[in-house]
C-alpha cells in the first residue's frame, strides 16, 4: 500500500509512508477533511466531545482572508 501511495504525483517516497503512525494518518485526514466539511461534521467523525478540540484543524486560507477583508463595509 505504501508503494501505491508513493506513486501519486507529489507524494513522499514509500519509506515515508512506512514510517507513518496512525496518529499521523488521522491528523492528515483531519487537515484535509476540514477543507470540505463543517467543523461539527468532522468533530463527529473524529469522536471529539468538544468542538474546541476539532477547531485546531480550522485554518483560514489566504484567499479566504482576502475575501473576508473585501466583504467588510468601507468607511468613508
Amino acid at each position: 500500500m505504501a508503494n501505491a501511495a508513493a506513486t501519486r504525483e507529489g507524494a513522499p517516497p514509500a519509506a515515508e509512508f512506512l514510517k507513518a503512525s496512525t496518529h499521523w494518518l488521522r491528523h492528515t485526514f483531519a487537515n484535509e477533511a476540514i477543507k470540505q466539511m463543517q467543523p461539527q461534521v468532522l468533530q463527529s467523525l473524529l469522536g471529539h466531545s468538544d468542538l474546541r478540540v476539532t477547531s485546531v484543524y480550522v485554518k483560514a486560507q489566504a484567499a479566504d482572508l482576502v475575501r473576508g477583508m473585501r466583504a467588510l463595509p468601507r468607511k468613508r
